[in-house]
């Protein structure tokens, strides 16, 4: 087992062409709402990210408020801008956590109960927040279900190709 950080970095993964770049980098990302099929440009009160990546091991937090919402914004809810693409592996995802939203309805009244976020390999520049609730799989969530004061915070780990 690794005893040093240089240690870990010296170390081949199986089946990898390369040794791990492991030392650790970091820096700040602006995230942005968009809609999946028209973005939108919208007025934000805050948003602000940071990351850390360790080789492909990159972990991300964001937090973003609206002040305004585009009303050409269209298709479903999704968050912009992270500093490097998922892996890019179809049907692989990466579980995001929400810790906190407001003013974003997003269908508690039809049995939605719950927020989650992923990267998948379908679209690995893009978070998806999704709904779900009791005998309900997962969805995407609607930009209908967006307000001018939509604020959400995410955050977590997933792996990268770059």
């Amino acid at each position: 087992m690794w005893q040093t950080l240089d240690d870990l970095c010296e170390f081949q993964l199986e089946g990898m062409q390369q040794s791990l770049d492991c030392y650790p980098v970091w820096g700040e990302w602006t995230p942005q709402i968009a809609g999946t099929i028209t973005p939108g440009v919208h007025t934000y009160l805050y948003q602000v990210g940071t990351w850390h990546r360790v080789g492909p091991l990159v972990t991300i937090w964001a937090r973003i408020s609206l002040s305004a919402l585009d009303p050409a914004i269209e298709g479903n809810f999704c968050i912009i801008g992270q500093p490097f693409a998922g892996c890019g592996v179809q049907d692989h995802h990466e579980a995001l956590a929400i810790s906190e939203y407001s003013h974003i309805p997003f269908g508690i009244e039809v049995g939605f109960t719950q927020l989650g976020a992923s990267i998948d390999g379908a679209t690995p520049n893009i978070i998806l927040p999704r709904r779900s609730g009791p005998g309900k799989g997962g969805a995407q969530i609607p930009v209908s279900c967006l307000t001018d004061t939509s604020a959400i915070m995410v955050g977590g780990s997933y792996l990268t190709d770059d």
